[in-house]
């Protein structure tokens, strides 16, 4: 059985485990998610790094003028050779007020991606709750990938590349495992076949550290030549979730997000319908979507 996005929903909506945010500390995260975008785009504009808000973001740009009212997190796209610009400028540019894990850096590995931190702040995520990468409020940046155009290559290439994913999340999940995790998973029986079929799938690829499995499926993904299609394939839709002509990326177009300047994907009705569907209706509050937060705390 796999951990398919409705058992993890259906745990979600379960669990008692995962921190609820009042409004005083809501519009506290979001605050400070808007200055870190802030410092972030600065510093794109400054490289010529194209950058993009992606998933729930780019929806709250298009349909709320900004985060999705129910919505605590902010996530960005980039083109992969503007991703490696951006984390190779960051030491130069970000550094004082903020950390950084990304794979096949210099830096720590926290994901399959890279996570961006802000100092002096906490945000734990119940699945880094034991690692040792930082624990405060963060933006997610997901590198933008060329996709084989040949049918066949792409289909052979994605299949390695989820199966990869797949044996390094179960790998993290079992080096990392913790009570809290456990009983997560144990809020439904998928739940807890999935965590069982993880934890063993996970002991058997330990003979390398999860962050070595983030760092080869990174590897095998930045491989990609030039092509007319491009995807996110550590997104939400895993390798061929979000896959789409390249047009509909590029160039980015400009849009508002809570009053500041931002931009999206260039065919952003085209990228939203993919991901979402008929994007411009509001979900019922059951399926409105929750993050991993166990603790939250940001000083005034």
């Amino acid at each position: 059985m796999i951990y398919t996005r409705k058992v993890a929903a259906d745990l979600v909506r379960k669990s008692k485990l995962l921190y609820n945010l009042n409004q005083d500390e809501s519009n506290k995260l979001k605050q400070c998610l808007l200055e870190m975008y802030s410092d972030i785009l600065r510093v794109c504009e400054k490289y010529n790094i194209r950058v993009m808000l992606g998933g729930g973001s780019a929806l709250g740009a298009v349909r709320h003028g900004g985060f999705i009212p129910w919505d605590d997190d902010l996530d960005l796209i980039m083109p992969r050779e503007d991703y490696n610009k951006f984390i190779s400028v960051f030491d130069k540019e970000l550094s004082d007020l903020y950390e950084i894990t990304s794979p096949n850096s210099k830096y720590n590995v926290s994901n399959t991606f890279t996570k961006v931190y802000k100092k002096d702040t906490i945000l734990v995520e119940m699945f880094n709750a034991n690692s040792d990468v930082p624990k405060g409020v963060y933006i997610d940046i997901f590198p933008i990938e060329y996709v084989p155009e040949n049918k066949y290559i792409r289909l052979l290439k994605g299949f390695f590349a989820n199966l990869t994913y797949y044996i390094g999340y179960s790998a993290m999940i079992y080096q990392l495992r913790n009570d809290i995790l456990k009983e997560y998973f144990s809020a439904s029986l998928a739940g807890k076949v999935n965590y069982r079929l993880r934890t063993t799938i996970g002991f058997c690829a330990s003979f390398a550290s999860y962050k070595k499995w983030f760092n080869f499926y990174d590897r095998v993904l930045a491989r990609g030549k030039d092509s007319n299609l491009c995807g996110i394939p550590s997104g939400r839709g895993h390798y061929f979730g979000e896959i789409l002509p390249k047009e509909a990326f590029l160039p980015p177009r400009e849009i508002l997000f809570e009053g500041r300047k931002a931009y999206v994907p260039n065919n952003v009705d085209l990228y939203l319908r993919n991901l979402y569907g008929n994007y411009m209706e509001i979900p019922p509050i059951e399926k409105r979507e929750r993050h991993y937060f166990i603790e939250f705390k940001i000083n005034d």
